[in-house]
C-alpha cells in the first residue's frame, strides 16, 4: 500500500497558532504527524509519502514539496490534485489528511478494510463523543489504479459545478458525492447527516480533525479528562 499523508495547505484556520503548523501540533505527547506515521508505518509497502510545503521536513518518510500549486484550476481539493503524481501505479493508494488525530480503533478500521474498491472514511454528521458542530468530516480516501480516471474526471467536475454556482464548496464530501455518481445541484450536500452512497466507511470515535486552535484546545481538554 503507499501511503500519502496530505499537508500542504494554507492553515488559514489555524493560523499559525503556537507558532507551528497544525500537523506538528502535540497532543498525548505526540505530534500529530507522527502519531500517524507510527500508526500506519506497518501497512505501508516503502517509506511513508510526507507531501507538505517546504520548512516541514520530517524524519523517516520520504518528504515531497508541493512546488507547483494547482489552486486556480482546482480550490479545495488541490490537496489531492497535486499528489497524483505518487499514487500507486501496481496497487493501492491510501491518502491520508495530515491534520486528523487518528484513534488506534480509527487506524485500524481503515488499514484491515480489504475490499478491492474506492472508499472514503469518515464522519456522515455530528461526533458520537465529540463537542464539535455539527458537522460532517472526512479524513482519508484510498483506490486502486483503476479508479484514477474516476477521480480525476470528478475533479474536474467539481470543479465546473462550483463555476456554475450548483455546490457551494469544492471540498471531498462534493467529490465523494460526485464519485458516487451525483451531478448538478444534486452533487452537493445540504443536511446532515450526510448520505452513505455506498464507498463510505464511517469512524465516529475521537478520530477528528484539527482546524481551529479551538479545536486543538478541546482535544487536550477531552484527553485530560479521560486519561484520569
Amino acid at each position: 500500500m503507499k501511503i500519502i499523508i496530505i499537508a500542504g495547505g494554507e492553515g488559514k484556520r489555524w493560523n499559525n497558532y503556537k507558532g507551528i503548523r497544525k500537523h506538528f501540533a502535540v497532543i498525548n505527547g505526540e505530534r500529530l504527524v507522527d502519531r500517524t506515521i507510527r500508526l500506519f508505518k506497518d501497512v505501508a509497502e516503502d517509506k511513508i509519502l510526507f507531501f507538505t510545503k517546504k520548512g516541514s521536513f520530517v524524519d523517516g518518510v520520504t518528504n515531497a514539496f508541493n512546488m507547483r500549486p494547482l489552486q486556480q484550476k482546482y480550490d479545495d481539493i488541490e490537496k489531492i490534485a497535486i499528489t497524483r503524481p505518487f499514487w500507486n501505479e501496481n496497487g493501492k493508494t491510501l491518502l491520508l489528511l495530515g491534520d486528523v488525530y487518528f484513534t488506534d480503533e480509527g487506524a485500524d478500521i481503515i488499514k484491515n478494510l480489504a475490499v478491492k474498491d474506492w472508499f472514503q472514511y469518515g464522519r456522515l454528521g455530528r461526533s458520537n463523543i465529540k463537542w464539535k458542530h455539527p458537522s460532517n468530516e472526512n479524513f482519508a480516501l484510498s483506490f486502486y489504479p483503476e479508479h484514477f480516471d474516476l477521480i480525476l474526471n470528478s475533479m474536474d467536475k467539481s470543479v465546473k459545478l462550483l463555476k456554475e454556482g450548483k455546490i457551494r464548496h469544492n471540498k471531498m464530501a462534493q467529490l465523494y458525492r460526485i464519485m458516487c455518481g451525483k451531478d448538478g445541484v444534486d452533487a452537493d450536500y445540504r443536511q446532515l447527516p450526510q448520505e452513505n452512497l455506498g464507498h463510505f466507511v464511517e469512524i465516529n470515535d475521537a478520530t477528528d480533525d484539527i482546524d481551529y486552535p479551538e479545536d486543538y484546545e478541546d482535544f487536550i481538554k477531552y484527553f485530560e479528562r479521560n486519561n484520569k
